[in-house]
């Protein structure tokens, strides 16, 4: 019988196999028989953390990434440290999505609210309780314990009271200092991989400055939905994103001529922000640079600008999102951006819905666009627009698309309002299968109109109640030099 190093390594790469095959059951526990065995065998400790993740067994996998970190450091093998530190961001991402918070499992901090002085950027009042920087003897813990149970009257029982849980958690997490902070600003410089941040019902603010989001961190506000605010007044993002994050039920409320959420990304997996609302009075809800995928799920979005602004490479992913009340588009996709949106709602936007430039590709399911001031969807340069199960009506028009542009719809509803339901300039490519079209279409390419009406393509033409006109150039249609805002 082969024991110890040889049977850990048999077991491991048995677990291995076991993975090529999709036997999670299996490989995971060959995974655990090897790390039994040979606790630092860390390629046993990976392929245990696979098996788990690929199972949805987060907390497993995030204790099988935190051993195998061990493991790696023990060996002083930085490389596979890297390696773990990779597949824990990915088990948090998957986890988030899945609507589990397991991959945080670091410590909880907490923010307290500044009250009325969050709009002057000002943090929470200083507490000497919470605030001293030594910390907390065991004595102070004590006396802290006793005054939270102290009868109603005594004048520092609300604070006591607080303090006292605070110094419970802390304890349990093997400390005795309080975590609590002034302002999410500090928290996040105070964080590290894996912490939760939790903001206390109420008014925050990053105290002017960039909120930098830099480690991989859970936070959250406290409260029913619209509850907890967290504001900037400035000219600098309210938070800038650049990790696999997760930011959940807050209303992120920017007054200044900067964007409100900034990510910027990379190799790692996508941020998620999920059940907030993002407000921006000065210029963009979001904007996604690089190679940023942030997935934003059941977020309410409005802007002076537009709601999400994609560049350069990034691949944002909206599902569940309601786009309201932008001055300009819904959605604006430049570069090679790739843009999706899933069952989003956009409506009582100053332009258009949504806007693809440059070499560019929107896709659209199940998405519902009314009452924009331009059209609903425009595409030009070499962008291209993806529409599948979409209701467009009750706009300026409905599909524009120019240059060398494309779009394919299939079982989509277009309506024209007072321009024309497609308008498709010489060199596009309009593609529509199984679609409803009510108002006038303008294809100007050779024959591409009469192939829209083929029968093969099952779509069902409706005239409107007044003929169409081409839009005027004026308000939304104005055309602008400057190739950041220019629709056409």
């Amino acid at each position: 019988m082969l024991e110890g190093q040889e049977a850990a390594a048999l077991l491991s790469n048995r677990a291995a196999a076991h993975a090529v095959l999709g036997r999670w059951e299996d490989a995971a526990a060959d995974a655990q028989a090897a790390v039994t065995l040979q606790p630092r065998h860390t390629k046993a400790h990976h392929r245990l953390g696979s098996a788990h993740l690929q199972l949805g067994r987060f907390g497993a996998a995030v204790a099988a990434c935190r051993a195998g970190t061990t493991a790696a450091a023990a060996n002083s093998d930085r490389a596979a440290e890297a390696v773990f530190r990779q597949l824990l961001d990915r088990v948090s991402a998957a986890a988030s999505l899945a609507g589990s918070s397991a991959a945080f499992d670091g410590r909880t901090l907490h923010v307290r609210c500044a009250g009325e002085e969050a709009w002057l950027c000002l943090p929470a009042p200083y507490d000497a309780l919470l605030d001293a920087p030594e910390a907390v003897s065991a004595e102070e813990a004590a006396e802290l314990l006793r005054l939270a149970d102290a009868p109603e009257g005594h004048a520092q029982v609300a604070r006591a009271t607080h303090a006292a849980e605070l110094v419970r958690r802390a304890t349990a997490q093997g400390g005795v200092r309080p975590l609590s902070f002034r302002s999410l600003r500090d928290a996040l410089a105070a964080a590290r991989d894996g912490d939760r941040i939790i903001l206390q019902e109420g008014h925050h603010n990053v105290g002017g400055l960039v909120g930098s989001v830099d480690v991989r961190v859970l936070i959250r506000g406290e409260g029913a939905p619209g509850a907890t605010v967290v504001e900037q007044r400035g000219n600098a993002p309210l938070l800038s994103i650049s990790c696999p994050a997760v930011v959940q039920n807050l209303v992120l409320d920017l007054c200044g001529f900067r964007e409100c959420v900034r990510v910027q990304g990379g190799p790692r997996p996508p941020p998620l922000l999920e059940g907030c609302s993002l407000r921006c009075s000065g210029d963009h809800a979001v904007v996604c640079v690089s190679d940023a995928a942030p997935m934003l799920r059941r977020c309410d979005i409005s802007a002076r600008r537009a709601g999400l602004l994609a560049q350069d490479t990034a691949r944002p992913t909206l599902h569940g999102c309601t786009l309201r009340g932008c001055e300009e588009q819904g959605v604006r996709a430049m570069g090679r951006a790739v843009v999706q949106l899933e069952r989003c709602a956009f409506t009582a936007l100053g332009a258009e819905g949504v806007v693809a430039m440059d070499d560019a590709t929107v896709r659209l399911l199940h998405c519902s666009l009314r009452a924009c001031k331009g059209p609903a969807c425009d595409a030009s340069g070499q962008a291209r627009l993806e529409l599948r199960h979409c209701s467009l009506a009750d706009c300026a028009g409905g599909v524009f698309l120019w240059d060398a542009a494309a779009a394919a719809i299939h079982d989509s509803q277009l309506a024209g309002g007072p321009h024309h339901a497609l308008l498709a300039d010489q060199h596009t490519e309009p593609r529509l299968q199984g679609c409803a079209v009510r108002g006038d279409i303008l294809v100007l390419g050779p024959d591409s109109e009469a192939q829209l009406r083929s029968p093969d393509l099952r779509n069902v033409f409706l005239r409107a109640d007044a003929a169409a006109t081409l839009p005027p150039e004026s308000g939304c249609f104005k055309f602008e030099a400057d190739r950041f805002s220019r629709k056409q």
